[in-house]
């Protein structure tokens, strides 16, 4: 650690990237998935684009309570229209889980 600093070097973010990128020793396998999400906020309805076909989408609020959830049987669903047309005014989480069983968040404001 002390050559990292004589060398100019950070020696946390050196050590926090390297936690980062292995997971090996937990058995832990990151998957990450692009995907959009249009618009945000949202009034109407919310768009998914995503290149990696979709299996569930389900929206929470704050305080943890599903207030929209759907399955899809079909192996190439890579774009849906979630709406939110009834959701009160405030922010959400919506959570993606992909066919190859990676998922991903994102928050979601509804006007």
């Amino acid at each position: 650690m002390i050559e990292d600093i004589q060398n100019g070097e950070n020696p946390v973010a050196k050590l926090y990237t390297s936690a980062q990128e292995d997971n090996s020793a937990l058995g832990i396998e990151q998957i990450n998935v692009a995907f959009t999400m249009f618009p945000n906020p949202a009034v109407n309805q919310v768009t998914i684009n995503t290149e990696t076909p979709i299996q569930a989408v389900e929206v929470f609020d704050l305080q943890g309570k599903s207030v929209y959830h759907t399955i899809w049987n079909s192996s190439v669903t890579t774009q849906t229209e979630i709406p939110v047309v009834g959701l009160t005014r405030g922010m959400y989480i919506v959570k993606i889980t992909f066919n190859n069983n990676s998922i991903q968040t994102q928050s979601l404001n509804v006007n």
